[in-house]
């Protein structure tokens, strides 16, 4: 099914991922020449959806390696690091980073809530510049530190474990798909297949 210029087909085969979840994509058929005003476009469409549907969208984000723990990660750790670099999403609600640590090596991971279609822009740089990052939608009453605690990483076939926690969660996570010379973009969603059947019928 295609709507405004978007294909939208559920529950691809994702078996080559090793993966059967309940799972949405929603590909932009001829992107724009610059491929940012037509994820642009499509972010403005699942923001719509899901604050008609009194849903959460958050921009989940992280280290994609560990680090060692030291006193100028421990500064810097998320927030600090992406301010520096530029990368600030205006208008959203940073929720506080969490810690995963392994052998005296630490990651950090936090989640930003999505509250304006003024965030938009700042959002699809933010998923071009931090690798390690996808949108992610959830009920009202789940905290997402709970969810990404369970740690992430953007091969989505290495994310069973989360994304089998999200599902149970009623949530769904949104992977970028395309990179800058593909001829498609859009992303790949699995989770829930309520806020799958909501996305279906994106306007």
């Amino acid at each position: 099914m295609t709507i405004d210029n978007i294909d939208i087909e559920k529950n691809i085969d994702l078996s080559f991922l090793g993966l059967n979840d309940k799972n949405i994509s929603l590909k932009i058929k001829k992107p724009n020449s610059n491929k940012n005003i037509s994820m642009c476009n499509l972010l403005k469409k699942i923001l719509y959806t899901t604050i008609r549907e009194e849903l959460y969208l958050y921009i989940a984000t992280g280290d994609l390696d560990y680090r060692k723990k030291t006193k100028l990660a421990n500064y810097f750790k998320l927030w600090k690091y992406l301010n520096k670099e530029g990368v600030i999403i205006s208008e959203g609600t940073y929720i506080d980073e969490i810690e995963i640590i392994r052998n005296k090596e630490i990651k950090y991971f936090g989640a930003i809530k999505l509250n304006s279609f003024n965030s938009i822009e700042d959002t699809v740089k933010l998923l071009n510049h931090q690798i390690n990052s996808h949108l992610l939608i959830l009920p009202k009453n789940i905290n997402v530190n709970d969810v990404i605690n369970h740690d992430f990483t953007y091969t989505i076939k290495e994310n069973k474990k989360y994304l089998l926690h999200v599902s149970n969660v009623g949530g769904l996570a949104l992977f970028k798909e395309g990179e800058f010379d593909d001829m498609h973009c859009g992303f790949i969603g699995i989770g829930s297949s309520r806020i799958i059947n909501y996305l279906s019928k994106i306007t």
